[in-house]
């Protein structure tokens, strides 16, 4: 070793710099490779035991299979069973596209819609939002909801439970009676639904196409015309009384007394109820 100023210069033989490398690289080794990923792969199991990767795909399946009725007819096979208590679960309903069968949802769901159906007898339990209704003639509905909304509908009878007054539109040959329907257990599906049976507002359609409201699209079934109570899975006796025609105050009454159209209340409910139809 000699001095250069005040930096000293130290001469290394090559075998002493290899030496002197390793001694640095042995004090800084490389990093190691990160541990490889865990990939998880999460199947999902449809109710009819069909196993899906796809978390929608499974999903788009189940409800299918579970919560529509779809394109059924009296030739198709199996026959449509009826959905028993426990399996929709408040679950939203689908039904579209059906001729000529009979159709069944005992128990409490969600928003339900119909579409395009002919020569139909459906049964709705207790649906704790609207039901829509479009498209559809010659059917014959049991049905018990929040409110009922129809559309483009012909010919079409109701066996209604109507915690709202039901809405049509631009539909005709319509009639309308109290709720006709009862299975065992059907009371605690209205309760799960937030329906109350005694409070039926069956009776009190609103016409979006009759102003001067005189009943040409739709009239009240007389008593003797109506149907027996139809039990679609087992004997029971309907829990809901029957409600005559104009015995129960109608929220629209109560909006008009409270401020009539001069404090435009009613015209408000008016367009509240047509944007709950589009």
């Amino acid at each position: 070793m000699f001095s250069l100023g005040y930096l000293p210069v130290v001469r290394l033989s090559l075998n002493s710099l290899l030496l002197l490398l390793l001694s640095f690289s042995s004090l800084n080794p490389p990093s190691s490779p990160p541990p490889p990923r865990l990939l998880l792969l999460v199947n999902f199991t449809a109710s009819d035991g069909k196993v899906f990767t796809d978390r929608d795909l499974y999903r788009k399946y189940e409800f299918a299979l579970m919560y529509t009725f779809s394109n059924l007819a009296p030739s198709s096979s199996p026959p449509p069973s009826p959905k028993m208590p426990g399996t929709v679960d408040g679950q939203a309903f689908d039904i579209s596209d059906c001729e000529g069968v009979t159709l069944a949802i005992c128990d409490n769901s969600e928003q339900v819609q119909i579409d395009n159906c002919d020569g139909c007898k459906v049964f709705v339990a207790a649906s704790s939002e609207a039901i829509f209704v479009r498209d559809c003639k010659n059917c014959t509905f049991t049905i018990a909801c929040k409110q009922l909304r129809t559309r483009d509908c012909v010919n079409c009878t109701f066996y209604l439970y109507s915690k709202t007054e039901p809405i049509i539109e631009t539909s005709t040959g319509m009639k309308f009676a109290p709720f006709n329907g009862a299975y065992p257990g059907h009371e605690q599906a209205m309760a799960k639904a937030n329906l109350q049976p005694a409070h039926n507002l069956w009776f009190a359609v609103y016409d979006f196409n009759d102003e001067a409201k005189t009943g040409v699209n739709w009239r009240r079934l007389a008593q003797e015309e109506e149907e027996p109570v139809w039990c679609p899975i087992g004997p029971a006796e309907n829990c809901c009384p029957r409600v005559e025609a104009g015995s129960l105050a109608l929220p629209s009454q109560v909006r008009r007394r409270e401020g009539g159209r001069e404090g435009g209340r009613e015209i408000e409910w008016e367009q509240e109820m047509r944007e709950g139809m589009s």
